[in-house]
C-alpha cells in the first residue's frame, strides 16, 4: 500500500535548547504526518506570532509566504504577526540579534519536548514583547519525500511535501501542540506547497475559527 511517510532530514544533533522531558510512555521523535500531539487552545480573538520556517529541506518557493496567506485565509479569526513583520520589528530594535529563522530546535526531532529553554525562550519572549503576542506557531521542518520502495519491496514513498510544526505559551515556553500534515504530488510543483500550508490551516481551525472550505 502507498503513503506518504513524513522523514525529517537534516541534522538530528541535540542542540543547546533547554527542554522538560514528557512522560516516559510517550513516543520519542517527531510524529509522522496526520500525527498530532496536545490539545489547541482556543486561539480566536488572539494575536499569535507565525515564526519562519525554521529547517527547509531544498523546498523552492516563498514558503513563509505561502504559509501566512494559508493562515490568514483559512484562520481568520486569529491575528497572524507573519515572519517579516516579525523580522522588522527586530530589526529596529538596537538590542536585539536574533536569527528567528535559525532557531536551535534539533531536540523536537529525537524527542518529545514538553516545554523550550534558553535560548529559544528567551527569543520568543522578547519577540513576543515586539509582537504583542501570547503565541507562537513555529513550522520546524519541511521537507520531501521522493519515490522508493523500502528492502523487503513492501513499501513505496508516495512523492510529497511534510511540514511539521508546533504551538507555543510564549509565557511559559510550555509547548501546547506538535502536528505533522503531509500533501502528495510532485516537490517542485506550487500547487503541492500550497496544498501542504492549507493542510496545516485546516488544522488549526477548531482553535482559530477559521472557515472550512
Amino acid at each position: 500500500m502507498t503513503r506518504l511517510r513524513l522523514l525529517v532530514r537534516g541534522a538530528l544533533v541535540l542542540g543547546t535548547l533547554t527542554l522538560v522531558p514528557g512522560c516516559a510512555s510517550a513516543p520519542p521523535g517527531p510524529p509522522e504526518a496526520g500525527e498530532v500531539r496536545g490539545v489547541l487552545p482556543a486561539l480566536s480573538g488572539q494575536r499569535v506570532m507565525l515564526l519562519p520556517i525554521q529547517r527547509n529541506a531544498g523546498i523552492g518557493g516563498d514558503v513563509d509566504g505561502e504559509l501566512l496567506f494559508a493562515l490568514q485565509q483559512r484562520v481568520s479569526a486569529v491575528d497572524w504577526v507573519g515572519p517579516v513583520e516579525l523580522q522588522r520589528a527586530v530589526a529596529q530594535s538596537p538590542v536585539m540579534d536574533i536569527p528567528l529563522d535559525r532557531l536551535p530546535i534539533d531536540a523536537f526531532f529525537v524527542s518529545e519536548v514538553d516545554r523550550v529553554g534558553d535560548p529559544v525562550y528567551g527569543v520568543l519572549r522578547r519577540t513576543a514583547a515586539l509582537g504583542d503576542s501570547d503565541f507562537a506557531l513555529i513550522p520546524l521542518a519541511l521537507t520531501s519525500t521522493v519515490p522508493s520502495v523500502d528492502l523487503a519491496g513492501e513499501e513505496e514513498f508516495v512523492e510529497g511535501i511534510s511540514l511539521l510544526s508546533t504551538l507555543l505559551d510564549v509565557r511559559s515556553g510550555r509547548v501546547l501542540w506538535l502536528g505533522s500534515v503531509g500533501r502528495e504530488g510532485p516537490v517542485d510543483s506550487p500547487g503541492t506547497l500550497v496544498g501542504v500550508m492549507e493542510e496545516l490551516a485546516r488544522s488549526l481551525q477548531p482553535a482559530g475559527g477559521g472557515r472550512n472550505r
